[in-house]
């Protein structure tokens, strides 16, 4: 039997600037997030602290952008992705799947997106000037997120018995501190395309199976279903949206903190028949390490733990994104 994926009550332990440890039930709450990531890779938020209308508003931005004619939307694309990861991505132009020794699919994304990403992120002028206000809905989406970030960091940090309980916020001080600090931190809008054909007894994806390289990533779904992660028995459970929720997976930076304890989950979107007409869309926010920030674990690693991406000793994450960005993009 597959475990179900475990909903954490975020009421009364997200206090950003506070002393975590002195919440009540805050070490109870570490172990349950914790534990429900070690078990699933994938756990639900509720009742957190999220500034009302900010969401509908960047899936509102994002649909007029997405809904833009395409040699518009082109104006806006990524020209050197593994340098420079701000801006639009057409559906053919990357494949999760390609990651060499992990995924051989060869199934490409049904979808767009739109990566906001590092310092990139910050300049006005990198925005598309036919959807006015999109850089406001980004930066609120964002800014509305860090309580419940910086509340999660720490509690990870207390759940892996860190001596050091701001490791992450050292690690990741572009997201916490400055955000002129060089990192490949960056929010994503999905747009998933309808489908006018959905064969029976086939598993027609709408994103192929993969993992995130990040250490945490938070998502937001919209009412459709799909998204999909792999159990460890090679199962595969829904993560079906809830409403008001935000889902968090680890990314392969999570496993390497870890030692292999918090494993990067591959995920999916199918295409379902109830659902194959609809648009869905997400929004993401993807924590990474700063770019000079070296790839290690910072525990004691899980026996017989091998990496889930092979990484050079000493070698920064800049780097270690590069050479992964240089796989999944088509020509590379």
């Amino acid at each position: 039997m597959n475990p179900k994926l475990t909903i954490l009550d975020c009421s009364g332990v997200s206090a950003f600037g506070t002393d975590f440890e002195r919440i009540k039930h805050f070490n109870e709450f570490a172990n349950k997030l914790g534990n429900g990531m070690r078990e699933t890779g994938f756990v639900y938020f509720i009742n957190y602290e999220m500034t009302p209308g900010v969401v509908e508003n960047f899936f509102a931005k994002s649909r007029e952008f997405f809904q833009l004619p395409a040699d518009v939307k082109c104006k806006y694309k990524k020209n050197n992705p593994s340098q420079n990861f701000h801006g639009f991505s057409s559906a053919k132009e990357e494949n999760v799947g390609k990651l060499e020794g992990i995924y051989r699919s060869s199934v490409p994304n049904l979808k767009e997106m739109f990566d906001f990403w590092g310092t990139e992120a910050l300049n006005p002028n990198n925005y598309p000037i036919e959807v006015p206000g999109l850089k406001d809905a980004v930066d609120n989406f964002r800014s509305s997120l860090m309580d419940l970030i910086k509340t999660v960091s720490y509690a990870f940090a207390i759940y892996l018995k860190m001596e050091d309980r701001e490791f992450f916020f050292k690690h990741h001080k572009a997201i916490f501190e400055d955000r002129n600090i060089k990192s490949h931190n960056f929010l994503r809008s999905n747009y998933y395309f309808p489908s006018a054909h959905c064969l029976e007894d086939t598993e027609q994806l709408r994103l192929a199976e993969h993992c995130d390289i990040d250490t945490l990533s938070f998502l937001i779904q919209d009412e459709i279903e799909g998204l999909e992660a792999k159990m460890p028995n090679g199962d595969w459970i829904p993560v079906p949206p809830i409403k008001n929720s935000i889902v968090l997976n680890a990314g392969f930076m999570m496993e390497v903190w870890s030692g292999g304890h918090i494993p990067a989950t591959p995920h999916r979107v199918r295409l379902l028949k109830n659902t194959m007409k609809n648009i869905r869309q997400s929004l993401a926010l993807f924590m990474l390490p700063d770019g000079d920030v070296v790839c290690k674990p910072a525990v004691p690693e899980k026996p017989n733990w091998i990496a889930p991406f092979p990484y050079e000793r000493n070698e920064i994450f800049f780097d270690y994104f590069s050479k992964i960005i240089l796989q999944v993009r088509d020509g590379n």
